[in-house]
């Protein structure tokens, strides 16, 4: 696999997950775990409701999850599917490494997790890249 070095770290390009059932496999975790505060606290629930409209009959499945781990990057939202063996895959949907919220540190910790989720522009980066990686995913199937 290609390599990234980002300020003396070094990243693996990860292999892409396994394709979607189909494109009305798609699902949006948004983390709001009772037992660990930290994305509650700082709007997980908004979040939850922002995605949840923007998704409304789109066929993308929105819900709240347990703890997807970069607690102290929060809010964090999973965005994947279901492949054929009905497993959940994260589709690698993230800030991208030039978005300013990313740091080095930052982007070495996440896989695939999309942190620091506010606002309705962030909630459509979601979907937006969702769609294209399923979309990417299937056309390579």
């Amino acid at each position: 696999h290609d390599r990234l070095v980002l300020k003396e770290a070094w990243i693996r390009d990860r292999a892409p997950p396994p394709p979607p059932q189909s494109s009305d496999s798609l699902e949006i975790q948004v983390c709001c775990d009772p037992q660990k505060t930290t994305c509650l606290s700082r709007g997980g629930e908004k979040v939850l409701e922002l995605l949840k409209d923007q998704c409304e009959g789109t066929g993308v499945e929105v819900k709240a999850s347990a703890c997807v781990g970069s607690c102290s990057f929060g809010v964090n939202v999973v965005a994947g599917w279901s492949d054929d063996g009905e497993r959940f895959q994260r589709a690698g949907v993230q800030r991208s490494l030039d978005d300013p919220l990313m740091s080095p540190k930052h982007a070495l910790a996440l896989s695939g997790i999309y942190t620091k989720v506010e606002t309705q522009a962030d909630c459509e980066a979601i979907v937006a890249a969702l769609r294209s990686k399923a979309s990417e995913a299937l056309e390579n199937k």
